[in-house]
């Protein structure tokens, strides 16, 4: 049986998020990311209204936290990383790549 290399693409892609949308850390690191970032907004926002941040244009005041909402981001790759290795699912990614 053969299989375009679209619908490859379209199944292995499918699989690997069943698989983020199973982690329970996943959700909880999202809505934390999302959360912090909101908080982080409004914080600089506010700081940035009442004249802390004198030369700074209220678009980059607003976008400020954004820094940290890309840090989470990077946690979440690092817990799909880890949920793989302690799994066991890591040896056999190694062993079937050439």
């Amino acid at each position: 049986m053969s299989v375009s290399s679209s619908r490859k693409i379209t199944l292995i892609l499918g699989a690997e998020l069943e698989k983020l949308v199973t982690l329970p850390l996943i959700w909880l690191t999202l809505m934390g990311t999302f959360i912090l970032n909101l908080v982080l907004a409004a914080a600089f926002t506010s700081a940035g209204l009442q004249g802390a941040a004198r030369t700074q244009s209220i678009l980059k005041i607003g976008l400020a936290s954004m820094g940290y909402l890309q840090a989470g981001f990077i946690i979440l790759g690092i817990l799909a990383t880890c949920s793989e290795y302690t799994g066991g699912q890591i040896r056999t990614t190694l062993t079937t790549i050439p």
